[in-house]
């Protein structure tokens, strides 16, 4: 028999159904059971031993225009294009449906970005940046610059001139060895 208890559940399904059936006082089976009279008389006037859901009683179905413009905005971000109409509908759905999170969005694009065949450009740009990314983080490190430490103009800065170098790239392993060579560079001049 599988349970699926939440985790701060301290209560079977079986201890659940000995209060609901007990003639015992509420204080008596609090105390015996290490529980508050609330917690007792809750299970008391269930009809049932097992744990109701734990989700809201409302969840959101629509969207706000904002909601939506986040998945078009990583569209671009991530591929470079707007989304075709299947895509934006399949995806605002498992938002509306509160299957995904922001970030789970994020990860599931990309995934599905390296799952899809058809899309090998998309796959190789992709990758591409997400290789530079880790090379700028790396050589930020290697040269001993903190961004949390770097002033607002040099913040502002480093953040622009990374998009810059991601925009740049385009699925040619050419021109990413063109754009990391020029990483050292680029991070020194904002040390200074």
């Amino acid at each position: 028999m599988n349970l699926n208890l939440h985790r701060n559940a301290r209560l079977t399904p079986a201890i659940r159904q000995e209060l609901r059936a007990s003639i015992k006082s509420e204080c008596e089976l609090a105390r015996e059971c290490n529980l508050n009279r609330a917690t007792v008389r809750k299970w008391r006037r269930r009809e049932t031993s097992q744990d109701a859901s734990h989700r809201p009683h409302r969840i959101h179905t629509t969207l706000s225009p904002v909601q939506e413009q986040v998945v078009v905005a990583l569209y671009w971000r991530l591929f470079e294009r707007a989304p075709d109409a299947a895509g934006l509908d399949y995806w605002l759905g498992q938002l509306r449906r509160g299957a995904l999170t922001r970030n789970q969005l994020i990860v599931a694009l990309i995934e599905g970005a390296w799952a899809n065949l058809e899309a090998e450009r998309e796959r190789a740009r992709l990758t591409e940046r997400v290789r530079l990314s880790l090379d700028f983080v790396e050589e930020q490190r290697a040269q001993g610059i903190v961004y949390s430490r770097l002033g607002a103009a040099a913040q502002e800065r480093l953040l622009a001139d990374s998009a810059d170098l991601l925009h740049g790239l385009d699925g040619n392993c050419l021109m990413y060895q063109q754009t990391r060579a020029r990483l050292p560079d680029l991070v020194r001049a904002l040390g200074r």
